[in-house]
């Protein structure tokens, strides 16, 4: 099992808790972008927490393949 709170049960990407929380925090970020005169809709704010998530997914796969690259050829310059 992953012990790391932030990770999802199955090991792959973030918690649906997280993402739940943010998603849940949308309502919060309207108010206060109105409080501000911004304009902020549901669906912009929702766009903007899934291209987040990408961006944090598609780092994970770089650092991850990178890490398996560096490894791979450390045990062939053995």
């Amino acid at each position: 099992m992953n012990t790391k709170w932030y990770i999802s049960s199955t090991g792959e990407g973030l918690s649906l808790t997280i993402k739940g929380a943010l998603i849940g925090l949308i309502p919060l970020f309207i108010f206060i972008g109105q409080q501000f005169h911004v304009s902020l809709t549901q669906e912009y704010l929702m766009q903007g927490i899934q291209l987040g998530f990408e961006l944090v997914t598609a780092a994970v796969v770089v650092v991850g393949a990178a890490r398996k690259v560096y490894y791979w050829i450390k045990e062939l310059v053995k």
